[in-house]
C-alpha cells in the first residue's frame, strides 16, 4: 500500500522534530528504509527507549507473527501502552538520555 501524508503535505528533508510535528508519514516510512537493519532497526531503538517488550495479553510487541516487525512500525501500527509511547518520545526529546517514569502524587507551591 502506498504511504501518503494528510492533504498531501510534505517537507522534503526535513528533521524528525519536524516530521512529528507535521505528523509525516512518508519521512517516517523514509527513515526506516534508509536503516541498515530497517524496520527491525526501529523496534530496537524502540525497545532501549523504552517501549515495552512485551505487554500482558498480547505477548511480544512491535513484531509480525513471523518475528520481525513490518516497514509500518514507525506509523504506530502495533500495540503500546500510552505510557511506552510517553517515555519513548521523552526520552527521544532528552537527546537519547532514558529516565525510568514515575507519577507525579501531588505538586505544592512554597506555601505548600
Amino acid at each position: 500500500a502506498q504511504v501518503t501524508n494528510v492533504s498531501g503535505a510534505s517537507c522534503g528533508t526535513c528533521s524528525i522534530a519536524e516530521a512529528l510535528k507535521q505528523s509525516l508519514n512518508t519521512s517516517f516510512i523514509r527513515l526506516t528504509q534508509s536503516l541498515k537493519g530497517g524496520p527491525q532497526d526501529v523496534a530496537d531503538m524502540a525497545h532501549r527507549l523504552g517501549v515495552a517488550e512485551e505487554l500482558p495479553g498480547v505477548g511480544k510487541t512491535l513484531q509480525e507473527a513471523n518475528g520481525k516487525p513490518a516497514e509500518g512500525i514507525t506509523l504506530g501500527m502495533y500495540q503500546s501502552s500510552p505510557l511506552d509511547m510517553a517515555t519513548a518520545l521523552a526520552t527521544l526529546t532528552n537527546g537519547g538520555t532514558y529516565h525510568r517514569p514515575h507519577f507525579v502524587e501531588k505538586v505544592e507551591n512554597s506555601n505548600g
